[in-house]
């Protein structure tokens, strides 16, 4: 009866079942039946655990960039992690970038990263579609906004959401305030497949 998703995730962990949910149990259930359920409690406890042990000592996968942008993990049973256009667009300009990039300073890659997204989009450029980025990298680039910042909130979730938060941590654009943000995966890792079949190079 754990309310809380931690409680029951310690509980999983644990294989326990409180004192009172026993004795509710024990008047429902017949003996072979409780058995039953715990060896399955046990089993889903060994699975959690070994789950966590590996998150922890697994190496991180290799990413690579498809010619239509997608992202996939490949070591990590090619998982695609999905986000829109611009997201991709941001996170790419960060991988060519291993040295960091200061927020205050990111007006300085505009052109780089426009054509990235440009080079993402799947609508064509049309005079329309120019208005758009424009209006869109004027938000962006602007520090008196927190655009960039949503920006990168958004590209976090999409790695957390696909692969947990513990393996996630080397593919984040993470930095403190006022310091360059960057990813620390090592570009050896990465892989771009774009109109010249270029590999971002080593850090």
């Amino acid at each position: 009866m754990c309310m809380q998703k931690s409680d029951i995730i310690l509980k999983m962990r644990t294989a326990d079942i409180c004192p009172d949910c026993m004795e509710k149990l024990q008047s429902n259930l017949s003996t072979p039946e409780i058995h039953h359920a715990l060896v399955i409690m046990e089993s889903l406890r060994l699975k959690m655990l070994f789950a966590q042990n590996f998150r922890q000592t697994s190496p991180p996968s290799r990413l690579k960039i498809d010619r239509r942008g997608r992202i996939f993990l490949l070591d990590y049973a090619n998982i695609e992690i999905r986000m829109p256009a611009m997201e991709k667009a941001i996170y790419i300009l960060f991988l060519k970038h291993p040295e960091g990039i200061y927020i205050s300073q990111l007006r300085n890659f505009r052109q780089e990263l426009t054509e990235i997204y440009i080079h993402l989009s799947t609508r064509g450029l049309c005079e329309e579609m120019r208005e758009q980025i424009e209006k869109l990298m004027n938000k962006l680039t602007n520090i008196l906004t927190n655009q960039l910042s949503v920006k990168i909130s958004r590209i976090k979730k999409a790695f957390v959401d696909a692969i947990g938060e513990s393996l996630a941590e080397n593919y984040i654009i993470e930095g403190g305030n006022g310091e360059r943000k960057g990813i620390k995966l090592n570009r050896g890792l990465v892989e771009m497949n774009n109109e010249d079949q270029n590999r971002i190079s080593p850090k």
